[in-house]
């Protein structure tokens, strides 16, 4: 399994020009398999969309339906666990413009469900 970031994801459903040949194929070689999203990439699409910073060619529900439908593609979910490590990492009095955890949660993913069906 790979896990995708939520630009690299949305690039891919797009066949966009933002991924190289090389990415694309990578990718490509992996849909058998599988391609991770994180459940976060699901609330973050929707942000974007909010503020105006990504324009889907049909309302955020159905694109995400329509995106984890695509071929290979496996949510993996936000776990408490990552949840509450992230929240340790986040002092109230420092808290960025995003979440910790929405940064973080994609490397604990990989670690924690890669490894488990990979390593």
């Amino acid at each position: 399994m790979i896990v995708v970031d939520t630009h690299v994801w949305i690039w891919w459903v797009h066949q966009d020009d933002h991924l190289t040949p090389q990415i694309k194929d990578f990718i490509t070689q992996h849909e058998a398999g599988r391609i991770g999203v994180s459940a976060i990439s699901c609330w973050e699409v929707a942000k974007l969309v909010e503020r105006g910073r990504l324009r889907l060619p049909m309302a955020v529900d159905q694109w995400l339906d329509a995106a984890l439908a695509y071929p290979g593609m496996t949510l993996l979910p936000l776990t408490p666990e990552i949840a509450a490590d992230a929240g340790e990492q986040n002092p109230p009095e420092r808290l960025p413009k995003k979440p910790r955890f929405l940064r973080v949660a994609g490397r604990h993913i990989l670690r924690r469900q890669t490894c488990s069906t990979v390593c």
